[in-house]
């Protein structure tokens, strides 16, 4: 939650159902809701500059071996695509989130006045900017109160996008939240992200839903929250130390809500279990290959042996696994259940609230060590299922987590037909630069590629953008040495609260191009808080490369190129060094074939110059002279 409600509170007594640890019987319903049919407002101009690069050159890293884990020795890739997103307007944390469908991306942020989106074409020209909020025109309390705590999913098996914030309607005279606790969701009618959305609020008397997070899977929208009761939360000094309620107790809800009417518009409904945890994500289905018939949506969560047993579970260190099978058909069939427990090497929680320095001032920064970080990520290859999680550990295992350093450990869970899960490969990312690593988010390539992305800050640096990858055939348990999507330019004064998650999602238009987003700090424009920004990025770990010798021919699928058939004149091709900034003397024109073909066409056919040097090469396309080139998923080996 932004602003005044801390999102580092866990906690509340629980006024509604609570299940057993082990299993629950039986789900909260809620009542069925009706959609509203929206349109989004007209166009909106972004006020933010795009400085839209194809590959900026950025300042090399030392190679640095990680503390616990190790660089397989090769470099992560440079950015293919980088560009400014969404400003701040003096909201904090900013809670930077979103995700890419075929043709566009689309990002959203907290603002004053709930969740501000920005939808981008995949050059980083913006095609519509608009408030969440504002989708909602009935009169409820998701158009009137919408709060924030933004989440953007592409429904890859829909063709579809959903939306969500929550709303806070009431405050109780200390200033907390009172109910009822409004979910707001909304699902586009169709593949466009500015068309129109059925739009939904849903709410519940039981406990205020805190940092909700959604999940895509074939039978519902799962989602996780963090169930606080606003009358047990403590005054603000007690807060910052508060790690549960007053009797020791954590919650986190669970809920279901019914996909299939929503993506019809039709009056929905959901349901809900609690239970007594550490907070919890569900899994969320990338690629086009669905889970297997009947499966359940998984969920984890992060059990830390200095923590847990005093709260009364005792355990190693663990990930812990629990199915939820909704069933909106019978309501009272549906079940979460604690199914596994998957013993991980030692880590300890860094839930220090004032943890990672910065250059240039003794402000320190939140990195909301004791939960797992967005997203849970599942992967169906036919052969096996995946799933890819990370979370914020001090990777020094110091007693006092303040002086230690922040590291991210990642992880990779398979199981194939009725198996278990298991722990595949696990590992914590903790270059040994003294450099604080925190906020991961990770994904997969449709080729087993693995990205985590996160920010990084240090006493001699400011919070800036970088990230990390493995080639599928790299050494179990490496990531590449990082590369960084933006350097800040500042460091955040006046507050601790930066942001409490970033996004990595992978392209469904080749299933190669990573997208990330996340904030950096670009200076003090508002008195006593800087004024935050965010940046999204492209990249690719492996590259479909094309073979071709001086003066040889290129053949380039126009489905490759979004918007070329939107164009009647042939385009322009380039190719230029990978890491190299497009404009530089390393760029090289490629001559088009034949002047007289007619668009829309099914590929262009170009012919390479025949002084080009031998060596691999990034291919780009540009489709007017005023715009930057276009980066294409493929690149060129020449002979």
């Amino acid at each position: 939650m932004q602003r005044y409600y801390g999102l580092f509170i866990l906690l509340g007594l629980v006024a509604g159902l609570v299940c057993s640890p082990a299993f629950c019987a039986a789900p909260l319903v809620g009542e069925v809701v009706d959609p509203v049919v929206i349109v989004p407002d007209g166009m909106a101009a972004s006020p933010y500059d795009k400085d839209v690069t194809a590959g900026d050159l950025f300042p090399e890293f030392p190679e640095a071996v990680s503390s616990l884990s190790f660089s397989s020795g090769a470099q992560t890739p440079p950015p293919i695509v980088s560009f400014n997103g969404l400003e701040s307007d003096g909201a904090v944390p900013p809670d930077t989130i979103g995700d890419t469908g075929p043709n566009q991306y689309v990002q959203a942020v907290n603002s004053w006045f709930g969740t501000m989106v920005a939808v981008f074409d995949k050059r980083g020209n913006t095609l519509k900017q608009f408030s969440l909020s504002d989708l909602w025109t009935n009169g409820s309390d998701c158009g009137d109160y919408g709060y924030g705590d933004p989440v953007v999913l592409y429904d890859q098996l829909a063709d579809r996008w959903m939306l969500s914030q929550f709303a806070i309607p009431n405050w109780t005279d200390d200033g907390e939240p009172a109910p009822p606790f409004p979910l707001c969701i909304a699902v586009s009618q169709t593949s466009d992200p500015v068309g129109g959305y059925y739009v939904y609020c849903f709410e519940s008397d039981d406990l205020f839903p805190d940092y909700p997070k959604y999940a895509v899977w074939p039978d519902a929208y799962y989602l996780s929250t963090n169930d606080v009761d606003p009358a047990s939360e403590k005054d603000e000094k007690e807060k910052a130390s508060a790690e549960a309620d007053e009797e020791g107790h954590y919650y986190v809800g669970v809920w279901a809500f019914d996909r299939e009417k929503m993506l019809a518009g039709e009056p929905a409904t959901w349901q809900k279990f609690t239970v007594e945890r550490n907070f919890m994500l569900p899994c969320d289905l990338d690629g086009s290959m669905a889970p297997p018939d009947g499966s359940p949506n998984y969920f984890y969560t992060i059990m830390d042996d200095n923590l847990w047993p005093e709260s009364g579970f005792p355990g190693d260190d663990r990930l812990e696994i629990w199915e939820f099978r909704a069933d909106f058909e019978n309501p009272d069939t549906a079940s979460f259940a604690h199914t596994l427990d998957l013993e991980t090497e030692p880590f300890n929680y860094f839930y220090s609230l004032n943890a990672v320095p910065q250059r240039g001032t003794f402000q320190r920064l939140d990195l909301i060590g004791e939960w797992p970080m967005w997203r849970l990520v599942y992967r169906n290859f036919g052969t096996h299922e995946v799933l890819l999680g990370n979370f914020t550990v001090d990777a020094d295992q110091r007693e006092k987590a303040y002086l230690g350093q922040a590291g991210i450990h990642w992880f990779e869970l398979r199981k194939s037909g009725d198996a278990d899960w298991s722990i595949y490969q696990e590992a914590t990312h903790a270059p040994a630069d003294r450099l604080h690593r925190w906020m991961g988010s990770i994904a997969m390539d449709g080729q087993g590629n693995i990205a985590l992305g996160y920010s990084v800050s240090g006493a001699t640096h400011y919070p800036s953008i970088r990230y990390a990858v493995r080639k599928a055939d790299d050494p179990a348990g490496t990531l590449r040495r990082e590369a960084s999507l933006w350097e800040g330019r500042a460091s955040q004064t006046g507050i601790n609260r930066w942001g409490d998650y970033s996004a990595m999602t992978i392209d469904p238009a080749d299933d190669t191009t990573f997208w990330y987003t996340n904030e950096y700090m670009a200076g003090v424009t508002l008195p006593l808080l800087n004024s935050w920004r965010t940046r999204v990025g492209t990249f690719q770990v492996q590259r479909n490369t094309q073979n071709v010798v001086p003066g040889g021919q290129i053949e380039i699928d126009a489905d490759d190129v979004p918007g070329l058939n939107d164009f009647s004149t042939l385009p322009l091709v380039y190719i230029t060094k990978p890491g190299f900034v497009y404009g530089t003397t390393s760029l090289q024109f490629v001559a088009v074939l034949d002047d007289e073909t007619d668009f829309p066409a099914s590929n262009i056919q170009c012919r390479l110059g025949a002084i080009v040097p031998a060596g691999e090469w990034n291919l780009y396309i540009r489709l007017s002279r005023d715009e930057a080139p276009y980066p294409l998923g493929y690149s060129l080996s020449v002979e």
